[in-house]
């Protein structure tokens, strides 16, 4: 059978880096004060714990990729 968990570590976190970079235009809008930053604030936020939930729990000792995973 398929072992997933290194295609789901990975997914995590390239989730976890789309929240950190969602974190950028929240500082922006909320420094020019021009609309409350609070969708990209609670997006990013969400983003990063679902992100960080699949690499924590996906981590650990990854024998070797198959071709199919890879």
């Amino acid at each position: 059978m398929i072992d997933l968990r290194p295609v789901l570590l990975v997914v995590g976190m390239l989730i976890c880096a789309v929240g950190a970079a969602m974190l950028v235009p929240a500082m922006v809008n909320w420094l020019a004060g021009s609309a409350p930053p609070e969708p990209f604030s609670i997006a990013a936020l969400l983003s990063i714990s679902f992100g960080g939930l699949l690499v924590l729990a996906n981590r650990g000792p990854i024998e070797g990729l198959t071709l199919r995973q890879a």
